[in-house]
C-alpha cells in the first residue's frame, strides 16, 4: 500500500499539491466592519484603504520636511 503511494508521487510530484485555492481573510476589513457594525463593501473598502494610503503618505512627507527643518536650524 506505501509503496503504492510511493511510486505514485515518484510518477507525479504534483499529486502532493492540493487543489484548493488559497482563501484570504482580510483581518482589517474584519476589523472595520465589528467596530462599525456593519458590512463594508469591496468597493468601499478599496476607497478607505486609498484614502488612508494617501494620508500615510501626505503624513510622511511633512514629517521628513520637519525633520529636515528642525537639523537645519539647531545651532
Amino acid at each position: 500500500m506505501i509503496e503504492d503511494k510511493f511510486m505514485k508521487l515518484l510518477a507525479d510530484p504534483n499529486k502532493l499539491k492540493s487543489n484548493q485555492s488559497l482563501i484570504i481573510y482580510d483581518h482589517f476589513k474584519h476589523q472595520l466592519e465589528s467596530k462599525f457594525n456593519c458590512p463594508i463593501s469591496t468597493n468601499m473598502y478599496q476607497h478607505i484603504i486609498g484614502f488612508i494610503e494617501k494620508e500615510i503618505i501626505i503624513m510622511s512627507v511633512i514629517d521628513d520636511i520637519i525633520n529636515q527643518v528642525m537639523i537645519h536650524h539647531n545651532p
